[in-house]
């Protein structure tokens, strides 16, 4: 079967959200699309890349820069699809008809930024650190939809990704193009997590007036009502989410790490019992040789010893005629 591949592809974005259906159709600026790619070559042992693109202004970044989510194939564990005629709503926007892609994963998705930005990854305005809240949702979900342009993938091609998901076929690509150092125009790219939205200040949160008819309390509050106490209480709730999906991620990287060992050791065992059977192959080769030789030898022996036996009853019979000849 051929090489199924489309490469950044126009896309739309679909997943859950505390019960909420989210989407990602347009980012920063809003003209520039969401870009998917896919590819899976069923020639280099069904090596596959799914990778979507989302155009991004960081604050200490120049434009031209973006987020890229890669799914690992290795954490893929079911793959469905579907066309549909009347797309939704936010879908519909940019496509008239569209295909929709589904993933369920057993992993999160890796989140790549360009090497030089720096961590924690801040929006440089407002519609950029829209897009950032959606992608940290994205990178904490194990399911998503990914809507692109309907006829780019015949049934065909869709049913071989599809098969091969469900026998577990396809592991990441080899291709050198798809090295996270050749990303970003060559500038490389890295692995990151992305914080959750900050939650309001305390100053805002208390804006909000009591209802003209609410009870007057002249308490004295409480001392772990204090800003500083939320404050500081965040601090720490923040650093340890942000550790949590540190080690989620470093647990993605050993996963596909010991994935691709178990892999390269599987073909090392594959091509050392190829090389213990040809030895052993070689060692009954020797031996039939050496059977050969002495058979030969043998044979050389008995014909050898035919002859002498020959040239004795040749030398009796003509002795035995000679004598009777002469003896009349």
């Amino acid at each position: 079967m051929a090489c199924v591949a489309i490469n950044e592809t126009t896309a739309v974005v679909e997943w859950q959200w505390e019960g909420a259906t989210r989407n990602l159709a347009t980012a920063d600026p809003d003209h520039d699309a969401i870009r998917f790619t896919l590819r899976l070559d069923p020639e280099s042992q069904y090596g596959a890349h799914f990778e979507i693109s989302i155009p991004f202004r960081f604050k200490d970044k120049p434009a031209g820069a973006g987020v890229c989510l890669r799914i690992n194939p290795f954490f893929i564990k079911s793959f469905a699809y579907s066309d549909v005629p009347t797309p939704p709503d936010a879908v519909k926007q940019i496509f008239d008809a569209t295909t929709y892609l589904d993933f369920t994963l057993d992993n999160r998705i890796t989140i790549l930024i360009p090497t030089d930005v720096e961590e924690p990854v801040v929006a440089a305005r407002a519609r950029s650190g829209k897009v950032l809240d959606l992608i940290h949702e994205l990178s904490c979900i194990t399911s998503l939809r990914i809507y692109i342009q309907q006829s780019l993938l015949s049934p065909d091609e869709l049913k071989s990704i599809s098969e091969a998901v469900e026998q577990r076929q396809i592991k990441p690509s080899s291709d050198p193009d798809y090295d996270i150092s050749r990303m970003f125009s060559g500038s490389g790219a890295k692995v990151t997590t992305i914080p959750p939205p900050k939650p309001p200040s305390y100053k805002k949160a208390t804006k909000t007036q009591p209802p003209p008819n609410a009870p007057s309390n002249r308490k004295r509050p409480r001392q772990d009502s204090h800003p500083e106490f939320f404050s500081q209480f965040w601090d720490k709730l923040q650093k340890l989410e942000a550790k949590v999906d540190d080690l989620q991620t470093d647990n993605a990287r050993l996963r596909a790490d010991n994935a691709q060992l178990k892999d390269k050791v599987a073909r090392l065992e594959k091509k050392y019992d190829g090389l213990e059977q040809g030895d052993a192959e070689e060692a009954v080769m020797i031996e039939i040789r050496d059977d050969i030789s002495s058979l030969d030898h043998r044979v050389k022996c008995i014909e050898d010893a035919r002859d002498d036996d020959f040239e004795g009853i040749k030398e009796g019979v003509f002795d035995e005629l000679a004598k009777r000849l002469i003896g009349g």
